[in-house]
C-alpha cells in the first residue's frame, strides 16, 4: 500500500501511504501500557469484544457512519472529527457512482519488510528486536483490501507467558479523488492470535481517514490522517490520533532514488481506562533501487514527548525515546 517514507517506519503496513500509492506505518504503541494490562489480569474478568464488519463494498460507507461516535472535548480532537465527517461525505458520493465490474481492474500486489525494530507511532512493538512483516493487497478501481503481519513482543504475563507473539491486521477501504486531492478511508481490524489478554481484549477496530495531495510534479506529497477507535487495544476506551506526514522524492542518482520524509502525530487516549496521551514524530531517509523486485533501504529516527498516563521505559518493551530503525523492503 502506500509509499513509504512517510509511514515506512511502521514496518511496511499500509504501503498506500506515501510513495506506493500506509511503508512502515507502524501503528501506535500496541501495548497501550502493558503494565496496566498486566495488572488488570489479576483483578478483572475477561470482557467480550464486540465486532461486526460486513465486507460488501456498497455497504461499507454506511457501516463506517454507524460506527462514528461521540468525540471528547479538545480543539485537536474536534478538528479530527470534522475531518472524518468531510471525508465520509466524499466516500458516500464515490460509492453512489460506483461503475460496473471488470476483471482487468483488479490488481494483486505484495511486499515484505525486514526491520531492526517494529516501531508503531513512536513506541516499539517488538521490544527493540528485529521483525519480519509480509503484506498482501488487492485493489479494484478505488477500492482496496489487504492483510499484514508481524512478530511482536509486549513482554510477559504474571506466570511468564508471552502476552503476544504475532500481529495480523486486515483492512478494507477506498481512495476517492476530487481534483488534485486524494481521500482515503478504511476500516482496520488488528488482531493478536493466541494472545494472553484476560485483562482486556487486545484485538480492536480502527477507522482511518486521510487526505493527501502531491506538488512539484509529484516530488512532494503531503498527507493528513486521523485514526479513531471506539475501543482501543486492551479495551482502553476511545482513542484518537491526528497525524501529518510528508515525503520528497529526489531525482534518480545512478541506480538510486533518494527519498526524504517523516511524520508528526498526537494521540488522545482515555486516561480513565488506561489509555494515554502523547506526541510522536519521525524523520527518515530511504534509497530505492532495483526494479524486479523493487527494493528500498530506509533508516528512520523516532521520538516521543508529552506523555500523560504512561511512563516511557528507557529500553526494551514499550521503549519510545530516541529509537533508530533500519529496514529493507521488497515490493512484488
Amino acid at each position: 500500500m502506500v509509499g513509504d517514507i512517510m509511514h515506512e517506519a511502521d514496518g511496511g503496513r499500509r504501503g498506500r501511504d506515501l510513495w506506493a500509492q500506509p511503508g512502515n506505518e507502524v501503528r501506535v504503541g500496541r501495548l497501550q501500557d502493558v503494565g496496566s494490562a498486566t495488572r488488570r489480569v489479576e483483578s478483572e474478568p475477561p470482557p467480550i469484544f464486540p465486532l461486526g464488519v460486513r465486507s460488501a463494498h456498497l455497504n461499507f460507507p454506511v457501516l463506517l457512519l454507524t460506527q462514528i461516535g461521540k468525540f471528547s472535548s479538545g480543539t485537536g480532537k474536534r478538528f479530527a472529527g470534522m475531518m472524518r465527517s468531510s471525508i465520509l461525505g466524499v466516500v458516500l458520493l464515490e460509492a453512489a457512482a460506483l461503475p460496473g465490474y471488470a476483471a482487468s481492474d483488479i490488481t494483486i500486489s505484495g511486499n515484505a519488510v525486514l526491520t531492526t525494530d517494529y516501531v508503531y507511532r513512536g513506541i516499539t512493538n517488538s521490544a527493540e528486536n528485529p521483525a519480519v512483516q509480509p503484506e498482501f493487497d488487492l485493489t479494484y478501481k478505488n477500492f482496496y483490501a489487504g492483510i499484514w503481519g508481524s512478530n511482536v513482543d509486549f513482554g510477559g504475563g504474571p506466570n511468564g507467558q508471552d502476552l503476544a507473539s504475532i500481529e495480523i491486521d486486515y483492512w478494507v477501504g477506498m481512495t476517492p479523488t476530487l481534483g488534485k486531492w486524494t481521500f482515503d478511508i478504511a476500516a482496520y481490524y488488528d488482531t493478536y492470535p493466541g494472545a494472553f489478554d484476560p485483562g482486556g481484549e487486545f484485538n480492536y477496530v480502527e477507522i482511518w481517514t486521510g487526505v493527501s495531495r502531491n506538488f512539484f510534479n509529484d516530488k512532494l506529497e503531503l498527507k493528513l490522517e486521523n485514526y479513531w477507535s471506539p475501543e482501543y487495544f486492551g479495551e482502553t476506551g476511545n482513542n484518537d490520533v491526528l497525524e501529518f506526514s510528508y515525503g520528497w522524492t529526489f531525482n534518480k542518482v545512478w541506480y538510486l532514488t533518494p527519498k526524504l520524509g517523516g511524520n508528526v502525530g498526537h494521540q488522545w487516549g482515555d486516561l480513565s481506562k488506561g489509555g494515554y496521551d502523547y506526541t510522536y514524530w519521525s524523520v527518515a531517509l530511504a534509497l530505492g533501487f532495483n526494479e524486479k523486485p523493487s527494493l528500498e533501504l530506509e533508516i528512520r529516527y523516532w521520538d516521543t514527548a508529552d506523555f500523560s498516563g504512561f511512563t516511557c521505559p528507557p529500553s526494551g518493551v514499550d521503549a519510545c525515546n530516541r529509537l533508530v530503525v533500519g529496514s529493507l523492503k521488497a515490493t512484488f
